[in-house]
């Protein structure tokens, strides 16, 4: 239900999304990203006293895309190389 001073048109205006995704180079992960994936998850965890260190295996079995379960998506620079995980 709308509220009494909106109207359909201007609801659709506001909450329209873009066109396409704001981060440049983010793709859904695939199973062959699962080493550097694991590289540069490791690397970020190194920067807590506790942490763990996990397997190509590991990585692959919880962050690997599953219809309507997980979602992981990486954002591959120019390079090819994976500059961040979502």
């Amino acid at each position: 239900r709308l509220s009494s001073r909106m109207t359909m048109a201007r609801t659709l205006k506001l909450y329209k999304l873009p066109d396409g995704p704001a981060t440049p180079g983010i793709r859904a992960m695939r199973p062959e990203d699962a080493p550097q994936v694991t590289a540069l998850l490791n690397t970020e965890l190194q920067r807590f006293q506790l942490a763990p260190v996990f397997t190509e295996a590991e990585v692959a079995h919880a962050l690997l895309p599953v219809h309507d379960v997980v979602a992981s998506y990486v954002v591959e620079d120019d390079g090819g190389r994976f500059t961040d995980l979502a």
